[in-house]
């Protein structure tokens, strides 16, 4: 199956993009590790030794960030999200009695919260899904003193919980203000005892605030702005494609309140900063559709071929075509995108010339419309083959062979692509054998 590789390149225009953290060091007693890059977000530091270690996160200066991470002596493990505000060089300081081994990556993607997690020593939940509303953030000890910090994906912190010895529950209603991935962080008490920290929704989301006409000023259109951009910069920063759907459908949602604000702004000053932010904003909620689409596709594609290898050829043939359905949309959302974005008026803005940015991002965009083009015509020709296994066998010679023509004819207009010129290559030879027929010779990959 072909897999989708996002690589969009929309590093401009406050959007920045970075690659998945996946950092491991093991040793015994004391260590500092090599300078590494960091970006702005949440990195997810952990800890595994039979004895006792403390890591600190160093910034480039040797600053200490946060509180450092403490695994004490019998625990085995510890992690904790780290809350990273600035891009730039970073080290570990670790300092253990026994063998350890510390890694630093992006935060897991945990399940839905269910009943809450229950754990000892200082540990963080991993990434989990919120819906927008309010919840019940609570905190139980069975020990001493414990906290627990919430957040979102971002790193900003949405609220505490603390317990005590004397009082060893608490808990307090949240807002969670939108659909999205957050993580909790807890301190446990020393020693063994366990704690349980979970999150409850009380009620649905909350609609949203209505904007007054006149109220509104070009202030909040570009805070509203920065907040869309980066949480498009957390989509391109993710590696699973889960976290990466959430994200995309967060920055859709952001971008889409960016716009509306600004439609709400009547600002002759700021005019054409108005206008930029308004196209721009266009484009990434047509960005985001269109890879959302490309995800979805290829679901719906590996779907298919799954059913294939079952035997199950007309439920393969019907999901063959509903992938295609989706690629086809997600090449008119590129191609859109594509046309809005050589719109955009960067004179008289705050955001400098952008045409350099057009210039080399057009190409790249043309480029996934074509190729979900092609992924669209691959998935239709394997409909067609599906549907002519199924005739296959059920003794329908005539339908067997004009599906199998509709499918080497689909094949055979891809033979000549990089992306699906090798697989199209050799569906068409197996369909052409079947056929009786002996396949043309390959066209050269353009």
């Amino acid at each position: 199956m072909h897999r989708i590789f996002l690589a969009l390149l929309l590093a401009v225009l406050l959007a920045g993009a970075t690659s998945a953290l996946d950092l491991s060091w093991s040793d015994t007693g004391e260590a500092e590790t090599p300078p590494f890059s960091l970006f702005p977000g949440l990195a997810y530091l952990s800890i595994s030794s039979p004895g006792g270690v403390y890591v600190q996160l160093l910034d480039g200066a040797g600053e200490t960030v946060g509180t450092g991470l403490l695994l004490e002596a019998g625990n085995g493990e510890s992690s904790m999200a780290c809350v990273i505000g600035d891009a730039g060089d970073y080290s570990l300081s670790i300092n253990g009695d026994r063998e350890w081994t510390v890694t630093l990556t992006d935060p897991p993607v945990d399940e839905e919260p269910g009943t809450g997690w229950t754990d000892v020593g200082v540990k963080s939940t991993g990434l989990f899904p919120l819906d927008a509303g309010t919840v019940l953030f609570s905190l139980k000890s069975e020990g001493g003193a414990a906290s627990a910090e919430l957040f979102d994906a971002g790193g900003r912190t949405l609220a505490s919980v603390f317990v005590k010895r004397d009082a060893p529950e608490a808990a307090k209603e949240v807002s969670i203000p939108a659909r999205g991935l957050y993580l909790i962080n807890v301190e446990g008490p020393v020693l063994y005892d366990a704690w349980t920290v979970a999150i409850e929704p009380l009620q649905g989301p909350t609609p949203s605030p209505t904007l007054a006409p006149g109220g509104t000023t070009y202030a909040e259109v570009r805070t509203r702005y920065v907040a869309a951009a980066r949480a498009w910069g957390q989509a391109w920063g993710a590696s699973d494609p889960a976290v990466i759907r959430l994200f995309l459908r967060q920055a859709r949602g952001a971008y889409t309140t960016c716009l509306e604000t600004a439609n709400a702004v009547n600002d002759p000053g700021n005019a054409a900063n108005l206008a930029l932010a308004r196209s721009v904003s266009t484009v990434y909620i047509d960005l985001a559709d269109a890879a959302i689409d490309m995800y979805d596709g290829a679901d719906a594609f590996g779907a298919g071929q799954s059913q294939m290898n079952a035997g199950d050829y007309a439920s393969a043939a019907a999901t063959f075509e509903a992938a295609a359905g989706t690629f086809d949309s997600s090449r008119s959302l590129f191609g859109r995108a594509t046309s809005t974005l050589q719109t955009v008026v960067y004179a008289g803005t705050e955001f400098g010339d952008g045409t350099a940015y057009t210039a080399a991002i057009v190409p790249i965009l043309d480029a996934k419309a074509t190729y979900m083009g092609e992924f669209a015509a691959y998935a239709r020709g394997w409909r067609h083959t599906s549907l002519a296994y199924a005739a296959g066998l059920n003794g329908d010679t005539a339908t067997f062979r004009s599906e199998a023509m509709q499918a080497m004819t689909l094949f055979d207009a891809l033979r000549a692509t990089p992306s699906f010129g090798a697989d199209a290559s050799t569906n068409y030879g197996v369909l052409a054998s079947r056929l009786g027929t002996s396949p043309v010779p390959d066209k050269k990959a353009r």
